[in-house]
């Protein structure tokens, strides 16, 4: 059942049945053992329920498959649908797989899963969402994944990875970090390394931070970074 409801946003003279119902065509994309198949709904209710028939239970639904709803929604999947949704989707669809995929982020499947997608997604949005999502729950084990990362062709997926290394906290990453920061490209991710080795808290790289603040950098990037970074030492 699809039901249409509305965030009351200072219209208190309105209740919920004065206000007009939206008529919107969806796509539901449906994954079998037998292959993929779409169908089209019309919204035209207020509270609106669908049949589908196939030929074997799903191994996923993708709700609004185009992504046309302009509007705020839920669709529960377990982790096994996540998984799943993970590989075989469309960029949107992998991205939000591993988001939602946070709340399963205990499961060694699970990690595992995000750990691959990490490495070998072709979208770099999907590769970094992936590592944001492990680095909120990082172990030593994660290691290895982001160490790798640090390499990955994207400014934005190595941010990412400096980051969770300084989520880590270990000391034995603060060489990794330093030799990252004087050979990277961007200014963005190597900003990122510093505040990294912030966290990390290593009191004999004070002097490099040091000597990083005098880096010039846009928008003083760098020197911000440096900045905070002895901050924390304080």
């Amino acid at each position: 059942m699809i039901p249409q409801t509305y965030a009351n946003q200072g219209h208190d003279a309105l209740n919920s049945a004065e206000i007009g119902v939206f008529w919107q065509t969806l796509d539901i994309r449906i994954h079998t053992e037998s292959g993929i198949k779409e169908e089209r709904i019309w919204l035209l209710e207020r509270s609106n329920t669908f049949e589908f028939h196939v030929d074997s239970r799903p191994r996923l639904v993708r709700f609004d498959a185009r992504g046309t709803l302009l509007a705020n929604w839920s669709f529960e999947k377990d982790a096994s649908e996540l998984r799943y949704q993970l590989v075989h989707e469309d960029a949107a669809g992998r991205r939000r797989a591993a988001i939602d995929l946070e709340a399963h982020a205990a499961e060694t499947e699970v990690r595992s899963g995000l750990s691959d997608c990490a490495v070998s997604d072709p979208l770099w949005n999907v590769r970094m969402t992936c590592l944001d999502v492990l680095s909120r729950s990082i172990a030593d084990s994660d290691a290895g994944l982001f160490s790798e990362s640090t390499q990955d062709p994207h400014s934005r997926v190595r941010a990412a990875a400096v980051r969770g290394l300084g989520e880590l906290g270990s000391e034995e990453h603060s060489d990794l970090l330093i030799e990252f920061y004087r050979n990277d490209t961007s200014y963005f991710a190597r900003a990122e390394a510093l505040r990294s080795l912030g966290k990390i808290g290593d009191s004999t790289i004070v002097q490099f931070l040091e000597e990083a603040v005098q880096d010039s950098s846009p928008r003083d990037v760098i020197r911000l970074a440096a900045e905070w970074a002895l901050e924390q030492f304080d």
